[in-house]
């Protein structure tokens, strides 16, 4: 066991409920083939990093794939009405293992390398929170040292405040933030386009 802990959100590959704002664009396998992709290309990141870490996948729902997680690693099933309190349970459940830093990531960031995971770990031994800002105002990485309910409850999820919100929320809390490098989501079609590895998959179908 390590200090720190980086759990990964997921979904399961069930045609029709991944990438949904996508799969309107371009249609649901195909969605659902950039989603797998992405999956792919996150776990192969974080297999790269240069620093003692634990993983954990965490899916949305019970599924074949939650039961027979890729191998080389284990899940759990994301618990809470939404998404924050789902974050908020995975941060406390960090905590209640034993683990000094949790870090919590998303398969939406084919631009999150491994040395940005490096640099969330390193900066939690000197700040508070590690936030990592996306393009479109939300994040795809957050990791703390303490499991804080004020900045994930009632947020206005898929909106372009989220980021905003969660520095405000810190700050009136007395945390000290740090901020990684802007990185972009894969929501939509124009997302996709800056990927021709992605883009790819599209014309097999």
């Amino acid at each position: 066991m390590t200090d720190t802990l980086v759990v990964i959100f997921l979904k399961p590959f069930i045609l029709g409920t991944v990438k949904t704002r996508l799969a309107k664009e371009i249609g649901s396998k195909q969605a659902l083939a950039v989603y797998q992709h992405l999956v792919k290309m996150t776990l192969a990141e974080v297999e790269k990093v240069n620093k003692p870490i634990d993983v954990k996948l965490f899916y949305s729902r019970v599924s074949e794939s939650s039961l027979h997680p890729p191998s080389g690693f284990s899940s759990e099933i994301q618990t809470g009405q939404d998404l924050g309190i789902r974050m908020y349970n995975a941060m406390r459940y960090g905590k209640a293992h034993g683990y000094e830093k949790v870090i919590i990531i998303g398969s939406d960031c084919p631009e999150m390398k491994s040395d940005c995971l490096e640099n969330a770990v390193e900066m939690l031994d000197r700040f508070d929170l590690v936030l990592g800002p996306a393009s479109d105002g939300g994040y795809y990485l957050i990791g703390a040292k303490e499991a804080h309910q004020d900045i994930f409850q009632q947020m206005p999820w898929s909106t372009d405040k989220v980021l905003s919100e969660t520095l405000s929320r810190s700050k009136a809390v007395g945390l000290h933030s740090f901020l990684l490098p802007t990185l972009s989501d894969i929501d939509e079609l124009d997302d996709l386009k800056a990927f021709p590895e992605l883009m790819a998959l599209i014309a097999k179908y």
